[in-house]
C-alpha cells in the first residue's frame, strides 16, 4: 500500500510534489586559442612554436609557417597554399 491515499479512497487527487525551476542557459566562454581568418573560413591555432603552427579550418587541418613580413603560407592536407596576413 502507498504512503499516499489513493482517488478512489479519498475523491481527492493527492498532490503532486513541486518540481524546481531549471537553471538559466550560461552562454559558453569564448575560445581562447587564436584565429586566424583565411579564403575558406576562419583556421584555429591548435598546436605550435614560433616557427610554424597547425591549424583547424573548416576544410580540415593545414600549417601555417610565419614568412617574417607580416604574411605567413598555410599549407593544406590537400596540397593546396594560400599566403595570408598575420598580426606582426
Amino acid at each position: 500500500s502507498s504512503a499516499l491515499p489513493a482517488l478512489a479512497e479519498t475523491g481527492v487527487a493527492p498532490a503532486i510534489p513541486s518540481v524546481p525551476a531549471p537553471s538559466p542557459l550560461v552562454a559558453a566562454p569564448a575560445p581562447s586559442a587564436p584565429v586566424i581568418p583565411t579564403a575558406t573560413g576562419p583556421a584555429v591555432v591548435t598546436t605550435g612554436t614560433d616557427r610554424y603552427q597547425t591549424v583547424s579550418t573548416p576544410t580540415g587541418t593545414a600549417v601555417v609557417v610565419p614568412n617574417g613580413n607580416g604574411t605567413a603560407t598555410l599549407m593544406r592536407a590537400d596540397g593546396s597554399m594560400e599566403t595570408i596576413t598575420v598580426p606582426r
